[in-house]
């Protein structure tokens, strides 16, 4: 046995050193690799297998040897199994090579359709070592391989999850290329969902402002396109990263912004009175525009404070006459909270006088109009105002002409469904492709403007008896 190894040795050694004499090439497996490549037909599959004779270790060879087979398997199908025999061998002995890797899933997803459940598996392990080293081109041909031959929404999730900000590269790709939009909203919940997972590992207090302005924005970003196909979504962490984030932001560098955004966030009255308080201290408040003051009056709502709000909106109302017109929307916002609180309060009356007098002044306010539905409604009268602003029924024809539109809505007592009949122009020549419909800031629809039905159906969450629908052509 020591023999025979000895034996191997010498002789390795000696084609090791044949390699360097002139004219000697043919003991080089890589030399005849190259010489191989410049070839064509049987020649080419000569000079490869000579390369792997001398050295049957080399990825390279095998996998040129894969493709003249699978060329050849055209004329020859007997061919197809062993080109497959050699691409598995392949990836076997030079797995861990970016590029090995690379050309086998090209060359496994061009086999697809006739690839058994194991050589899938291989197939998804390839994958899953070379994207984490692909460039961008080598992704656009990933996901066009994917789309042509595989269309396995299961096999490229399980690749990406390697580098998962790619989902919504993914998700891009499946729109620009007019692939089923189920593919994209499942790549977006998946890029949602690791969006959440990867800024919950991170440690929110030890941020500066601008981090913390960068993960407000990625937080805000999500539509949660996991209700357009199921998939579960950590709505916890993501309403938990919300208020940590808000808070030190509000706490720290507040602004309009950030104070709104974590009032709306958090559900302890506790933590906005330390807002409150902290505020005062800064001396945030002593300005005065309406502005800051709806904010302080706002966090004296969130915060149940009642008492003092009607105070002091009250004394605001009395000392108030004329108002800037850039103001408006801050004066009829102030005095709808002192109507919700006499609302909420069950004072009736009193807020229907405030609300009305509103109306007159502002009739085509959705605010103001939704209290007056929600005061006559509970006082047993009926609604029956419009406004071209706020739409309130079981069916509602939408003309958009523009880009993006806006609108207020408010569904019937009891109403479940809401029945849109959407008169869209389309300007092709801006490469408008989807129609996408969210009601209060989530993705409640979605389709491609050339197939769009005559009617679109949403489901209206949650009982809730107002929503600002926002309606997109991009």
């Amino acid at each position: 046995m020591k023999k025979i190894i000895f034996l191997a040795i010498i002789l390795e050694l000696l084609l090791f050193g044949l390699c360097f004499l002139p004219s000697a090439n043919v003991f080089d497996y890589y030399a005849q690799y190259v010489r191989a490549l410049s070839l064509k037909g049987k020649e080419a599959e000569k000079a490869v297998k000579l390369s792997l004779t001398i050295n049957p270790f080399y990825p390279h060879s095998r996998m040129f040897l894969t493709s003249i087979l699978l060329q050849k398997s055209n004329e020859k199908p007997e061919l197809f199994l062993e080109a497959l025999k050699q691409l598995k061998i392949t990836f076997k002995i030079g797995a861990r090579r970016g590029k090995i890797s690379w050309n086998t899933l090209k060359t496994f997803l061009a086999m697809w359709p006739f690839l058994e459940e194991e050589d899938r598996k291989i197939a998804k392990q390839a994958g899953k070592i070379a994207i984490k080293r692909m460039n961008r081109r080598e992704i656009d041909e990933l996901f066009l391989l994917w789309s042509t031959y595989c269309r396995d929404y299961e096999f490229i999730k399980n690749i990406l999850r390697e580098r998962p900000l790619l989902f919504l590269r993914l998700a891009n790709y499946i729109k620009e290329n007019h692939l089923p939009l189920e593919w994209r909203w499942e790549a977006l919940s998946n890029y949602e969902n690791y969006i959440v997972q990867y800024l919950q590992s991170k440690r929110v207090e030890n941020m500066g402002k601008r981090e913390l302005l960068g993960t407000l924005r990625m937080l805000r970003s999500i539509k949660f396109y996991n209700e357009l196909v199921g998939e579960k979504f950590d709505y916890t962490n993501y309403n938990n990263l919300m208020e940590q984030i808000t808070g030190v932001l509000a706490h720290k560098h507040p602004s309009p912004q950030t104070i709104m955004d974590f009032a709306n966030s958090t559900s302890s009255t506790e933590k906005i009175k330390e807002l409150l308080n902290t505020l005062t201290q800064q001396g945030f408040f002593n300005k005065r525009d309406l502005q800051t003051f709806y904010l302080r009056e706002y966090l004296l709502y969130k915060a149940k404070d009642y008492d003092t709000l009607k105070q002091e909106i009250n004394i605001f109302r009395k000392q108030t006459g004329w108002i800037n017109k850039k103001e408006t929307d801050y004066f009829i916002k102030i005095n709808l909270l002192l109507v919700d609180v006499y609302y909420e309060e069950n004072m009736l009356l009193t807020a229907s006088s405030i609300v009305e007098e509103l109306h007159k002044n502002f009739p085509d306010s959705p605010e103001i109009l939704l209290r007056i539905k929600r005061i006559r409604e509970m006082m047993g009268e009926a609604f029956d105002l419009e406004s071209p602003n706020f739409l309130y029924g079981e069916e509602v024809e939408i003309p958009v002409k523009r880009r993006i539109k806006k609108f207020y809505f408010s569904p019937l007592v009891g109403q479940k469904t809401l029945t849109l009949k959407p008169e869209v122009f389309i300007n092709n020549e801006r490469g408008n492709k989807i129609l996408t419909i969210f009601f209060n800031g989530k993705v409640a629809y979605e389709g491609y403007l050339d197939e769009l039905p005559e009617k679109i159906k949403i489901s209206l969450r949650g009982g809730l008896d107002f929503y600002t629908v926002e309606i997109r052509i991009w």
